[in-house]
């Protein structure tokens, strides 16, 4: 344990010393789990969705510190709860930020900027606090780990290619988000595109989450810096672009062009971003291990359907037409949330009557997931001089806040599935309760156990 000094008594029983022993036994149980994320959970924190909306109660160790100076210099005795920092743009107070930087010593820091869930100001004035936040920050991104972003305008947020000229050795995640597009950000005076590529730049980097304006700035200066992931050693490398919406014919882009540089990434995700596509641009389908689309226009989300091979994929919003009545044919796993238009429940009968790789389906918030799409599902066809289902390997269907299919017809399906295959001496089903609503089984027709999940408010059993 660090040297304690000598304080005076807070009260009549409780020296400093016993203060900063407290302290030092909550981080070591806050500190269990090395996820930020989860360290914000357990202090109460909210993280709401992908923009990290923090509550307006600054996490540990600020509420600490924050009690009085006397709290505030015992917490500086330790750099260990130090490493983990939060800036607040409308609380931004460049003394204290500078403080609670020099309190780390020198040690490896996790470093997150967010608005706290405020919009209130204007883009100039948010541009204004961040270059001031950065100015403070800047020297110390060199021992980051995570750099975190989130705030109103990609105006607003740092320019990878400029503003992170230098070698950062030990950043692993960088995420640059903002809920509007308005335009390339910078936040640096007088910094220059460097020659050296991205992962020389970031040896160890493999979560890189941009804004839209960011990433088409880095591919066309130099596109050789997403190739550079393939030869990381982690596991999974990711990549999430968002929000790109260009108002000038100049600013257009066509992202069919870069699927050959980042279709390699084991996650690659885009979400309400305003790209071009041209299908002769593309020669070979890349693979991608998930492939997440949110908020994109049926058009762009079909060509990059289409034009990739995916295992999982992710669809959120829009509509299922974006398929084009072309087959996922190799996709295992499908995830569609939030989808409602009048049309949902037929494209989704002529989805699964072609889906014959399909191994779990998770449906949520989707009115059109009814009745008659269960019917498919619970409907042999006649292959090769034999019967099977559609969509014969399912093992996994999750329902979630989905009002238009009941119950009755939902064990109807498993029921019948199992039926087919009675030659097995178990039961049609079984059924039990589970947090936040029930889950039964049956078999599918190639005797692969399927699990249902239920959750939400389905129609009256019929």
């Amino acid at each position: 344990m660090s040297t304690i000094r000598a304080y005076p008594l807070i009260g009549p029983y409780l020296p400093f010393e016993v203060l900063a022993h407290i302290f030092k036994l909550v981080y070591t149980d806050l500190a269990e789990d090395n996820e930020s994320a989860d360290l914000f959970h357990k202090l109460g924190v909210l993280v709401k969705g992908s923009a990290d909306v923090f509550s307006d109660s600054p996490p540990f160790p600020y509420s600490l510190a924050a009690v009085s100076s006397h709290w505030g210099q015992a917490m500086s005795d330790f750099p260990e709860f130090w490493t983990r920092l939060v800036i607040f743009v409308d609380s931004f107070d460049p003394s204290y930020t500078r403080k609670t930087l020099e309190w780390s010593k020198g040690r490896h820091i996790r470093l997150t900027v967010t608005t706290g869930g405020h919009a209130t100001r204007s883009p100039e004035t948010e541009k204004r606090i961040l270059e001031g936040i950065m100015g403070v920050i800047h020297p110390h991104i060199a021992r980051c780990e995570i750099l975190r972003f989130n705030i109103t305008y990609t105006s607003s947020l740092p320019r990878v290619f400029t503003d992170l000229a230098e070698i950062y050795p030990f950043l692993s995640e960088i995420s640059l988000k903002a809920s509007t597009s308005n335009g390339i950000g910078g936040l640096v005076e007088g910094t220059i595109g460097t020659t050296t590529t991205g992962m020389l730049r970031f040896p160890l980097l493999c979560k890189l989450e941009v804004d839209g304006w960011n990433f088409v700035e880095l591919f066309k200066h130099d596109r050789s810096w997403f190739q550079g992931f393939r030869k990381s050693s982690q596991e999974e490398n990711r990549l999430s672009i968002s929000h790109y919406r260009p108002h000038e014919e100049s600013n257009r882009f066509d992202i069919v062009s870069t699927l050959p540089y980042i279709g390699y990434f084991t996650r690659l995700e885009f979400d309400d971003v305003d790209f071009d596509f041209d299908f002769a641009l593309l020669n070979n389908k890349p693979q991608i291990g998930t492939l997440k689309l949110s908020r994109l226009s049926p058009q762009l989300a079909r060509t990059i359907v289409s034009s990739t091979v995916t295992d999982d994929l992710h669809l959120k919003g829009g509509t299922l037409q974006v398929f084009g009545g072309q087959s996922i044919h190799y996709t295992r796993h499908l995830h569609l949330t939030n989808i409602d238009y009048p049309e949902t429940s037929h494209d989704l009968q002529q989805l699964l009557i072609t889906w014959d790789h399909g191994r779990s389906l998770e449906v949520d918030n989707c009115p059109g997931f009814d009745d008659d799409v269960l019917a498919v599902l619970a409907s042999p066809q006649r292959a090769k001089k034999k019967l099977v289902y559609h969509t014969p390997l399912l093992n996994t269907l999750s329902l979630r806040n989905c009002s238009g299919y009941s119950i009755g017809a939902l064990r109807r399906m498993a029921e019948t599935r199992w039926t087919f295959h009675n030659r097995f001496n178990f039961p049609s089903h079984q059924s039990h309760p589970s947090q936040g609503g029930f889950s039964f089984w049956g078999f599918s027709p190639e005797s692969v156990l399927l699990k249902v999940f239920v959750e939400g408010d389905p129609m009256l059993d019929r």
